[in-house]
Order: C-alpha cells, then sequence, then structure tokens
C-alpha cells in the first residue's frame, strides 16, 4: 500500500509540475495578454524586485496600454552560459512569453532570429557609444575630436576597440565605476563608454558630478536600434506593437521614461 501511495504522489508531483510548465505557454500564448521576457538582473533595463523596475519594463506595460492587453513578465536570464541565444532560446521559442525585449537590430542577431523563428520589431530605442565629461572637459562633437585628448575606456569593449583601431591616446580600465572614477579624478580628459548602463551608474554614483555630453555625435557606425523580438507566426502581435512604438514616440512617451534612469534615446529611423 505505502508503495502504490508513493507512486501515486510522485506522478501526481510531476503532473503538477507539467502544469505549472504549460501554465506559462499558456499566458503568453493568450490574445489577451502581452508576457514579456525581460533579463532579472540587468538595469538600466530590468531587474526583478526593484523599484522602479527598469525602463524596458516600463516602455513594455506603456505598450500593453496601448494594444489592450494585459502585461506580464517572465524573467529570461542572459546571463549565464550561452548569453541571450541560450535565453531566447529557453525562453521565447518554448513559449514562455511572446515578447523578447532588448534585441539589437544588426544583421548577425537577425540571422540568429531566423533560425529560431523569430522575427523583430520596429526598435524602440537607439543605443549608441556616448562621451561622459566633467565639467571642465574640452568640447567634443565627434570621434576626430578626441585625437589630442587623454580618454578613459573599459577595457574589451566597443570604446576600447575604437581607441586601439584610431590609435588615441586611452586609458583602460576593468570596470565602468574606474573608468569614471578616474575621469573624475583628473587621470583622463574624458570617457568613452557604452551608454545604455552609464547614464544609470552616473545617476547613481556620480550624480553632478559627471555627465553623459549632449553634444557628441557617436557616428552612424556606433549606435545600435535595439527592437523587440516576437515569434515569427505571430504577425498580429508584430503589426500591434509596431503600431505601439509609432504612437509612444509621436507622443514623446520614451525619453521620459528612460530620463528616470539618467538615460536617453535618439529617435529610431522609420519611425
Amino acid at each position: 500500500m505505502e508503495t502504490k501511495t508513493a507512486r501515486y504522489l510522485m506522478l501526481l508531483g510531476v503532473a503538477g509540475l507539467l502544469i505549472l510548465a504549460h501554465y506559462g505557454q499558456a499566458l503568453a500564448q493568450n490574445k489577451e495578454r502581452l508576457v514579456l521576457c525581460v533579463d532579472p538582473l540587468n538595469m538600466p533595463y530590468s531587474e526583478m524586485g526593484v523599484d522602479p523596475p527598469g525602463f524596458d519594463i516600463e516602455i513594455g506595460k506603456r505598450i500593453g496600454k496601448i494594444v489592450g492587453r494585459k502585461v506580464g513578465i517572465y524573467w529570461a536570464n542572459t546571463g549565464t552560459m550561452g548569453g541571450l541565444s541560450r535565453a531566447l532560446r529557453k525562453s521565447i521559442t518554448k513559449g514562455e512569453c511572446n515578447a523578447f525585449m532588448g534585441i539589437p537590430h544588426d544583421e548577425g542577431m537577425i540571422e540568429e532570429l531566423a533560425e529560431k523563428g523569430l522575427v523583430l520589431t520596429k526598435p524602440y530605442m537607439v543605443a549608441s557609444e556616448v562621451l561622459i565629461v566633467r565639467e571642465d572637459s574640452p568640447k567634443v562633437i565627434t570621434i576626430a575630436d578626441l585625437s589630442q585628448l587623454m580618454i578613459g575606456v573599459q577595457a574589451r569593449t566597443w570604446g576600447h576597440g575604437i581607441m586601439m583601431k584610431k590609435r588615441l591616446k586611452h586609458l583602460f580600465f576593468k570596470r565602468p565605476e574606474e573608468v569614471l572614477s578616474a575621469l573624475e579624478n583628473g587621470k583622463v580628459d574624458v570617457a568613452l563608454m557604452f551608454g545604455s548602463k552609464v547614464g544609470w551608474l552616473i545617476q547613481e554614483q556620480f550624480k553632478g558630478r559627471l555627465e553623459v555630453s549632449k553634444e557628441f555625435q557617436p557616428g552612424p557606425e556606433n549606435r545600435w536600434e535595439i527592437g523587440i523580438a516576437v515569434r515569427k507566426e505571430d504577425q498580429e502581435l508584430k503589426a500591434d506593437l509596431n503600431r505601439a512604438l509609432v504612437q509612444l514616440w509621436q507622443e514623446d512617451q520614451i525619453n521620459p521614461i528612460m530620463a528616470k534612469y539618467g538615460m536617453h534615446s535618439l529617435k529610431p529611423e522609420g519611425l
């Protein structure tokens, strides 16, 4: 009797797990819901259990209101082995969500998405290299203006690659906080960094002492448009999201959200 009872409980437990696994998929496939895949540890984009929750989540909720869908969240960790590719495979391709935020519009990513049966919406923001300055930093408009300056960069980043390619004078540091500290302390004249997170870091740790230059123009080769991945068959959802993104930019709703996180985006092309 005990053996039969144990087997029954085991089967019941397995059934419960299967129900839970399919519950998330059912929500994602429900046309009345917009289930967003976002990273649980990726501020200022998104983070689990904090307030404010990140601009991807706030933008996603605005989109939900426009398209008339209740918004849910599925946490897809991109920081594990396999990175974004594994996160896509374990989440949206399995039906755990129907919209994956924060995907760059570049050829390599578009090809990878196609292999997974995914497509991109119109972009909702532009990420780029940005210039961080002190109050007394020299005026810089383009990368060409950096030729006589000492530039701070984070090692093994796009900015570091630019310094090497153009043979500009620079100091590199392991962590972004170290780059900003070097700028604050006068070891470098300016800092060239990826703008998707540095504005948030300045707001949290260097506010009033450093700022993102509003004059610097990184050039098209140092800009990346960011969109939302959806499954290829979800054409109605893709159309709804595109409509919402156009409306958000027409009504100037994107940058006020991003400003809460020390961020600013140029308007993507085609919106």
